[in-house]
């Protein structure tokens, strides 16, 4: 009888050893079927192949393609969109969550540049007049006035320093104001 039982313990044991490789292996291979967006450790924005998780200090995931995407320049509406690192079913899913990212960051980009620009103008254009007042002249007619002041950038935005510009160049001084 002890004979007997062997082989069937044997095999039980085999056949046990075969669904947990094989289920092993399924799970691997879905895992790498996953995409995730994410931030690496020099502050961009990555996507990833795979899940975030680690098994026995095995990473299941690997970057997949870089961006071009600071970290520090996204708005913080999608800051946690790249921080919670949720698994997108397809590539082009986490195509569409980075091509997002990157038109609110340009936007972001854009709104500071377009202050920059009206800030500047404006500048020149009150030291100009201030000149002309001081020196009892008229204003001369071929300078323009700068137009309306553009919107301030959206309260999402980082900081223009994220940008590479200066606080102060996208702010009014105190007094000259128009």
């Amino acid at each position: 009888r002890t004979r007997r039982r062997w082989p069937i313990v044997t095999m039980a044991l085999i056949v046990l050893l075969v669904v947990i490789v094989g289920g092993g292996f399924f799970a691997w291979q879905w895992s790498q079927d996953q995409y995730y967006v994410g931030a690496n450790g020099q502050g961009q924005v990555v996507i990833y192949k795979g899940v975030n998780q680690h098994i026995l200090g095995v990473s299941l995931s690997r970057p997949y393609q870089l961006t071009s995407v600071q970290l520090d320049q996204v708005p913080t509406n999608y800051q946690q969109t790249v921080k919670a690192t949720d698994t997108t079913s397809s590539l082009s899913s986490a195509k569409s969550i980075v091509a997002n990212i990157a038109d609110a960051v340009s936007d972001c980009r854009s709104q500071y540049v377009q202050l920059q620009t009206w800030v500047r103008q404006n500048n020149a254009y009150q030291a100009a007049v201030t000149l002309a007042n001081k020196q009892h002249k008229k204003v001369p007619t071929t300078l323009a006035k700068p137009g309306p002041q553009p919107q301030k950038a959206s309260a999402m935005c980082p900081p223009p320093v994220a940008f590479g510009i200066a606080a102060s160049d996208v702010t009014l001084p105190a007094t000259g104001q128009s």
